[in-house]
């Protein structure tokens, strides 16, 4: 049944500026000298914070102090958008707050407010002759630089493939796209680091002729310890048998040539099979350190094996190195960590122009200091004196992937000596911040280290919010009732339903947000709710690309250039740009042949010559030739974007797509969004359609993923969105989904660059691909892995805090129980909550039990509504419905 749009009753979050600030706040507001470290917990108004303490700094007051020009005080954040916020904010409380703020509130644009990759490339653009760079340079935006890079991996895999050695066996090991991935990140990883390609470290394994020595002293020593037993049964013969195989093996491989003697060796002591045969009976101190020597001893050989290929890796990082600066030259170009690096080094290679900044900046504020990195910390480190603030929680550091380092700023912490903190919290309701703190300060998860949060709010303000409803609820689907579904669609189904019943307590769907670790499954979740009724938004994760509509558009430019390519052509008819039924283009096919296009029977289809082909289909063929013929006379002679627009007006592709359903509003905003890229690629005089859609595969293979297109009136939907893009932001009722998922990949690369000890460390095993060499590690593989764990680990915990801390009036954490009894699995934030809350005692579903400020409520999959999903509507054009009538189409954007 449709859900009916909510009042909208809950009130919006407390205007931190417009509150008188706290102790803590003012503590940092009035504290203008000496480096200061501030920890500002989620929700604690650090923005208003930074705006005060930047009017402060140069507004006058009463005591002797001058006050700072505005043009003395550099203020960093990490986006566009929280730049420009800090900037009005600013400008708020100089009006609001000080006499003589009026006056510098005008010129608030003209202070050094930015990104950090703004303000590098501001000073690179002043000083680009001393910084080394050409003096018109242009920043490469993703899809350019994207694009360039991955042209440059292919070249470079290409080549190590063509020229045969350690470089061919490399990709013929781990795969082209194991490679091209690992050289992508290696190089991001050592940039972010402020080193270079030369600075890669490749694991060094123990030489293996030592390795085979210790094992066999192992060997020797077990054999022994056999022999010595006063009696032995068939198992310790065996045993002795097999001693006496790995001596024998092992001094045959290592006979071989160099070459060939660590496979040997590997092949000798395969993972399956077992140094003894029954540990029970044996020594067993003896047999345990033969099998611990056993793996030191593939190690080795491992090593020994891919340590060649592991040279020719840093080699080919080397050419891409390079290649990908080469192509960037040629245009004129710079990427953001080629302006940041050309700052830093411009800073640290000329003292006279660091000095410059050091005397005009008497104030320097870097926000969220905690995603941060190495490179960046060189820019500014020649600028301090005596006056850096940082501003950041690390347990809201969650940019791991793009290798921001939450050791920087523990680091200026550490060395200040602790850090002044922020901890009333301005946003969420005392449950939420119960809820959180009793979770998230169990020694389990981040114990005394965490920074409690403090209330701001009396808990009897309820905003709005249901009288019944408790404000933090753990929903858990028993994992034993799921029967055929999967886990994700119980859960979708689970959240939909209570969503349903929240919009009905008068909660509007624009309060809702469901938050998701990654979003490759947000579909699940979204059909879930759109099949309950309720209106819903993708905010991310639905890829541009993947769009209907950009790929009916991207076969009609290509059917215009090359008529005769059947699979564009199909595509063109069978869907809404001509909706013909799929038995008139059998009839077609059948009657040209199959050695003929598709397109060379139409006209024969139209004349009636095409037995099987009905009037109205026939109808569509003429309408569409007609128009089809008129747009490739054209198609030479006008720039793409116009084509694309006069295609859709032509074949009426936006009424069909208007008509289409629920999601055709969205394909029609895609289609829309396709011709904005399409203006843009006309503007910049690049080329015609067919290098139009060259572009459009280069972005697709090689950009960062491209967004669909939002569509208008999206704010009174649920939004489905991953907790990265949630970060900054905060919602009244938060569903964090997923909890069962497992916090750690099961699977970790067998190429992989880590930090260790400060410095990139290239790391490897052997593919799992079935052979002697089956996953061995090389040399330190295990022990970056077990860091990298560890990492990951902490990483995924803080993403669960930034998670619930974006929740200002209700939290719900979902997920499924599949462990014994229905209970949480561990390694899952499910089982982390359960432990936290003191394990409660959970019955069997349907049940519930009490937590800290909420309830835990354990739910039977079976009895879960579901809403029959509304019957599918024919597709425009199809032989089954005629076309639809027209509707007025969206104004473009």
């Amino acid at each position: 049944m449709p859900v009916l749009p909510g009042q909208g009753l809950l009130r919006e979050g407390v205007e931190v500026s417009a509150v008188r600030p706290n102790p803590e706040q003012a503590a940092v507001i009035e504290r203008l000298d000496g480096d200061l470290v501030v920890a500002a917990g989620a929700g604690t108004g650090k923005t208003a914070t930074m705006a005060r303490r930047f009017a402060r700094a140069v507004t006058r007051d009463d005591g002797p102090r001058e006050p700072m020009a505005l043009e003395q005080v550099l203020a960093i954040t990490f986006t566009r958008k929280a730049a420009a916020e800090l900037s009005e904010r600013v400008r708020r409380v100089l009006v609001g707050e000080h006499a003589d703020g009026l006056a510098l509130a005008r010129h608030i644009d003209e202070a050094w407010i930015s990104t950090i990759d703004s303000f590098c490339s501001r000073i690179v653009r002043r000083h680009a002759l001393a910084a080394g760079v050409e003096p018109g340079f242009r920043v490469a935006d993703d899809v350019l630089s994207g694009t360039m890079r991955g042209e440059t991996l292919d070249e470079v895999v290409a080549r190590a493939r063509a020229e045969g050695g350690d470089g061919a066996a490399l990709v013929d090991t781990y795969g082209d796209e194991a490679v091209r991935v690992c050289l992508g990140d290696a190089y991001d990883r050592i940039r972010t680091m402020g080193l270079t390609v030369a600075d890669l470290e490749v694991a060094q394994g123990e030489p293996l002729g030592e390795a085979v020595a210790a094992f066999l002293d192992l060997v020797d020593d077990l054999e022994r310890g056999i022999l010595a037993r006063p009696s032995r049964g068939t198992t310790l013969e065996t045993s002795l048998v097999r001693c006496r195989e790995l001596r024998e093996g092992l001094a045959a491989a290592m006979a071989l040539p160099p070459d060939e003697c660590a496979d040997a060796v590997l092949a000798v002591a395969p993972p399956a099979k077992p140094v003894t045969f029954s540990r029970a009976s044996e020594p067993k101190d003896l047999a345990e350190a033969a099998e611990a020597g056993k793996i030191r001893l593939r190690t080795a050989a491992t090593g020994a094996v891919c340590r060649p290929m592991m040279i020719a890796f840093k080699e080919m990082l080397a050419e891409f190195e390079e290649g990908y600066g080469r192509r960037k030259r040629a245009q004129g170009l710079l990427d953001l960590p080629d302006v940041t690096l050309a700052a830093a080094r411009l800073f640290e290679q000329r003292p006279d122009v660091a000095g410059h900044y050091r005397s005009q900046f008497r104030l320097m504020m870097i926000d969220e200091f905690q995603d941060t990195n190495a490179l960046q910390m060189r820019v500014f480190e020649p600028l301090r004196d005596d006056d850096l603030c940082v501003v950041g929680d690390d347990k809201q550091s969650i940019y791991g992937f793009r290798f921001a380092d939450v050791d920087v700023f523990r680091g200026l912490r550490d060395a200040a000596g602790g850090a002044t903190p922020l901890s009333e919290n301005f946003r969420s309701h005392p449950d939420v911040l119960a809820f959180v703190n009793e979770v998230f300060g169990h020694p389990t998860v981040f114990g005394e280290d965490l920074t409690r949060l403090v209330a701001h709010r009396a808990a009897g303000e309820s905003a709005g919010w249901p009288t019944d409803s408790p404000r933090v609820e753990v929903l858990a689907v028993a994992g034993s009732t799921l029967g055929e579904a999967s886990a994700e669609e119980a859960e979708a189904a689970l959240i939909a339903e209570r969503i349903v019943a929240l919009l009905a307590e008068g909660v509007s769907a624009g309060d809702v947000v469901v938050l998701l670790r990654g979003m490759p499954r947000a579909v699940t979740y979204a059909a879930a709710l759109r099949d309950a009724g309720v209106p819903v938004h993708v905010a991310s994760g639905e890829a541009f690309f993947d769009s209907a509509a950009v790929g009916d558009l991207r076969a009609l430019l290509k059917a215009l250039i090359v008529p005769d390519d059947d699979g564009a052509m199909v595509r063109v008819l069978a869907g809404p740009l001509v909706g013909v039924g799929s038995d008139a283009l059998l009839a077609v096919r059948e009657a040209v042949g199959r050695s003929a296009s598709l397109a060379s029977g139409l006209p024969l289809a139209v004349a009636g010559e095409v037995p099987g082909v009905c009037a109205e289909d026939r109808e569509a063929f003429a309408a569409f030739l007609s128009a089809f013929d008129a747009l490739r006379e054209r198609a030479s002679r006008v720039r793409v974007a116009d084509l694309l627009r006069e295609a859709c007006t032509s074949l009426d592709y936006d009424l069909s797509l208007l008509a289409s359903g629920a999601d055709g509003p969205r394909e029609w905003q895609n289609a829309l969004k396709l011709m904005r890229m399409a203006a843009d690629w006309d503007a910049a005089g690049a080329g015609d359609a067919g290098a139009f859609l060259g572009h459009l595969e280069s972005c697709e293979r090689y950009a960062t993923a491209e967004r669909a297109a939002p569509l208008a009136g999206e704010a009174s939907a649920v939004r489905i969105m991953s907790v990265h893009g949630a970060k900054g932001l905060e919602f009244p009722v938060v569903f964090f989904a997923r909890a069962h998922g497992q916090m750690l990949r099961n699977e970790a690369p067998a190429l992989r660059v880590d930090r260790v000890d400060g410095r990139p460390l290239l790391s490897y095993k052997h593919p799992e691909d079935g052979s002697g060499h089956d996953g061995a590690p090389g040399s330190r593989y295990e022990e970056v892995r077990a860091l990298a764990r560890d990492l990951e680990q902490a990483e995924e915990l803080r993403l669960a805090y930034v998670a619930c801390t974006r929740a200002r009036e209700a939290l719900f954490v979902t997920g499924v129980a599949k462990g014994k009894d229905d209970a949480p699995k561990p390694g899952t934030f499910l089982g982390v909550l359960h432990t936290a809350l003191g394990a409660p005692e959970l019955s069997a579903a349907p049940g519930s039990a009490a937590v800290p400020a909420g309830r835990w409520t354990v739910a039977d999959a079976t009895a879960i509504v579901r809403p029959e999903p509304p019957a599918a509507e024919p597709s425009p054009g199809s032989a089954a419905a005629p076309r639809a009538a027209a509707p007025g189409a969206p104004a473009d954007g």
